[in-house]
């Protein structure tokens, strides 16, 4: 590549570059910025070392208890887009603080009264009864084979075990056993249960229970299920409510079965005795009648002592025989009702109500009886619906989500999940490499996408717990990580740039390369450019006659000016060459009108040094430019690895300086190129290009057609244009004389008038020479 002309002169420093290969930015102190890679493979190692840790602190477990609280407020919040309600084939049955008050405290309990509670779920078809009882200690024999032949005669009856076996017969009657073992999640909760555990690997009671409900036989697919929280109708409670299990699926307190149970049995003995046979409820009108007609009679039998008597007398026998019992029954109802028939009618219609009512809640349902109530041996869990939340719902829970096929999994296993959480840490690591507004933008989206599918779709949808924290911290961490070192590293390279450029070159590269260092290339690109090369005529004389610090001090000013007005118009101040500037347009940043630009700005600049110089005291000084547009190698050359410069290499660069070389010896100051000149033509400007003919410009071979840059219209235009066209087609007499025309029309152009004229004398003589005014440098 051709390099930039050497300048003459005193003061004027050597332009021309070292020839070589462009090479990157080197700073004066040998310090390297770091590049672009390296900052990216530095950057990419801070996020992963980042995304490592979060990795080790999940299989850590140190994400385990925020991850159950987490797990914990989206089960609070299950389905909030796809509601799915709990199975409506469940009801259960508490043994409530109620109940207890009105029956006594549970030790007290006979096992016959769960029997009563049986045998009246089963005349009201309960399809399948689950005891969340244990039944590992006996009692009194009698009450344990009631219990039992009552579990026998519904026939589908599962029982609740530990680790130690229920006692026989009770075991026997049931059909099922099932587990009711919880494993606690970090912070306490129960979100997870093993579906086999306890006595004989016993399947967990929630699955048995829907199992026999289902007519199936119980199996465990899984070694441990997630209960799935739920809330029937959708409706959520506030955050810690120690009793939102009451909204999740219908429950009843049984005190009521109790009492109907009790009331069934004294009517059912009471009617039999007085009828001789046996009565079974629902009890008819006919039976009824029958029996007031019965009692009637036993109150005419009993007249002629007091009811209280014979009742005492009888209930003291021993041994009663049959009569004897029909009228102890008989003495006992009379006694209990003054009138039989107005007073036991309505206390029937009454149990036939409650019969019906809590008909509906439990024929061909799956019930479950268990402990509610807040004693010394309360069955609570701090699960998602409630800090105290019963046992019993656990396993009604789990059996509803057998029913409804709402089980939610987890997802995925533990690998499974630290791939995830590194798929998200690597994403993250990736988005941090963008620029910063982009990086947030799109790592915000990434964060707060997966945390929505996290949620909702995996969740809600799919019935997937997925990990939330951990993938959540990695992506963020890798991000910020890498964002970060990418951050710093831009700084150093911007630092390094700004140490490098700003006490050299022009303030506009060294800005665009710290906004955007991959911007320019360094390392050479071809550009569409116009360059200008600018001298101060009349400097070396005056530099001659005048003290070296006030020579100094001019030329600053001046230089000052034109640079000022070279920059106002666009320009890259390339170097100084003592009292002269190269200029560029079209680098760094391109421009689609840099020859107009560059035409206008050295005009301008032109017309400021005159205004500047009539203001100076003896002093005659003028600006003289060369301009020419084309293309050119523009980045980084010079003296590597020490001296470097930002600047255009190529032929353009040479025709622009031997443009102002010139200048001085055919006394034309402005002075451009044909490609100049065309890339103007069409748009109107303050000032125009004429045309003074081909020269062979000192150093090159090929003749060059030159403009001379004008600020209005001068009066030779017209005998010019002659003299270019008779020039060209070889009359050269003729161009002779539209040269003396010139001369005559503007003084100005006298000297190149002259020399065409003398050119044209010897071309006409040996029109074989090259067809051009040959210029030497002055």
């Amino acid at each position: 590549m051709a390099s930039a002309p050497a300048r003459t002169g005193p003061h004027r420093a050597a332009s021309r570059s070292a020839g070589g290969k462009l090479r990157s930015v080197t700073s004066r102190s040998n310090h390297k910025p770091p590049s672009t890679m390296r900052g990216i493979r530095h950057a990419l190692a801070i996020g992963a070392v980042a995304v490592v840790a979060i990795l080790a602190m999940q299989g850590l477990g140190w994400f385990a208890a925020p991850e159950a609280g987490l797990a914990a407020w989206r089960f609070r919040h299950a389905d909030a887009l796809a509601p799915k309600p709990a199975s409506d084939q469940i009801t259960m049955v508490a043994i409530d603080d109620a109940a207890l008050a009105t029956w006594g405290e549970w030790g007290d309990w006979s096992r016959d009264r769960l029997a009563s509670v049986i045998d009246l779920f089963t005349l009201l078809g309960a399809r399948t009864i689950v005891l969340d009882v244990r039944f590992e200690t006996p009692r009194d024999a009698k009450e344990d084979q009631t219990l039992a032949d009552a579990m026998r005669r519904h026939g589908n009856v599962a029982i609740a075990v530990g680790e130690t076996p229920p006692i026989e017969p009770i075991r026997s009657a049931a059909r099922a056993m099932g587990s009711v073992a919880f494993d606690e999640s970090p912070g306490g909760l129960i979100l997870e249960v093993p579906t086999r555990a306890g006595f004989e690997d016993a399947i967990q009671l929630g699955l048995v229970g829907a199992a026999l409900y289902k007519n199936n036989q119980p199996v465990a697919s899984h070694d441990a299920m997630l209960v799935p929280w739920t809330d029937k109708v959708g409706v959520r409670t506030a955050r810690g409510a120690n009793h939102a299990w009451r909204k999740s699926l219908p429950i009843i307190s049984i005190a009521a079965p109790l009492r109907l149970g009790a009331e069934l049995d004294e009517f059912q003995q009471t009617l039999s005795a007085m009828l001789e046979r046996e009565v079974r409820w629902p009890i008819d009108d006919a039976t009824l009648a029958d029996a007031a007609s019965e009692a009637d009679f036993l109150r005419n039998a009993f007249g002629r002592e007091p009811i209280n008597t014979a009742l005492q007398r009888l209930q003291a026998l021993a041994n009663p025989t049959d009569e004897q019992r029909r009228a102890l029954a008989a003495a006992t109802l009379v006694s209990k009702y003054d009138r039989l028939a107005p007073t036991w009618e309505p206390r029937i219609v009454t149990t036939r109500g409650e019969l019906s009512a809590l008909d509906a809640l439990v024929r061909d349902r799956l019930v479950f009886i268990g402990w509610t109530a807040t004693g010394s041996i309360a069955d609570f869990v701090t699960t998602p619906l409630g800090a105290r939340t019963p046992g019993v719902v656990v396993h009604a829970q789990i059996a509803s989500g057998e029913l409804t096929g709402m089980h939610k999994r987890r997802w995925p296993n533990a690998s499974g999940a630290l791939l995830l959480t590194s798929a998200l840490g690597l994403l993250g690591m990736s988005m941090g490499l963008l620029p910063p507004r982009r990086a947030a933008l799109l790592g915000a989206a990434l964060l707060g996408g997966y945390t929505l599918a996290n949620t909702s779709l995996l969740f809600d949808f799919l019935g997937l717990l997925a990990p939330l924290l951990a993938p959540l911290t990695a992506g963020g961490s890798g991000l910020i990580a890498t964002a970060t070192a990418r951050a710093a590293a831009a700084h150093r390279e911007r630092a390094a740039i700004r140490r490098q450029f700003r006490a050299r070159i022009d303030p506009k590269l060294a800005e665009r390369l710290e906004r955007d260092p991959k911007a320019i290339k360094l390392d050479g690109e071809l550009r569409d450019v116009t360059v200008a090369f600018t001298d101060l005529s009349g400097y070396t004389a005056l530099a001659e006659q005048r003290a070296p610090d006030e020579v100094v001090a001019l030329l600053n000013t001046l230089q000052s000016t034109v640079t000022s007005v070279l920059i106002e118009h666009g320009a890259y101040i390339n170097k100084f060459l003592g009292d002269g500037i190269m200029a560029i347009w079209g680098a760094p940043e391109e421009s689609s009108n840099h020859a107009a630009l560059a035409c206008q700005a050295v005009l301008r600049a032109s017309q400021a040094v005159d205004e500047q110089v009539q203001q100076m005291h003896n002093v005659a000084l003028t600006l003289r430019a060369g301009i020419a547009s084309g293309n050119a190698i523009v980045g980084d050359c010079g003296a590597p690895p020490r001296l470097n410069d930002y600047t255009a290499i190529g032929d353009v660069v040479n025709v622009a300086a031997r443009l102002e070389d010139i200048g001085a010896a055919i006394s034309v100051p402005l002075l451009t190129t044909r490609a100049t000149a065309e890339a103007t033509a069409q748009a109107e400007h303050a000032w125009r290009p004429r045309c003074l003919g081909p020269m062979q410009l000192p150093g090159r071979v090929q003749p060059v057609h030159v403009f001379q840059l004008c600020a209005a219209r001068g009066a030779a235009d017209e005998h010019l244009r002659r003299a270019v066209q008779c020039f060209a087609n070889g009359s050269f007499a003729q161009c002779a004389q539209a040269w003396s025309a010139v001369a005559e029309a503007e003084p100005a152009l006298h000297v190149l008038a002259a020399r065409f004229a003398q050119r044209c004398d010897v071309l006409a003589q040996d029109p074989s020479q090259t067809h051009a005014l040959i210029v030497n440098r002055t």
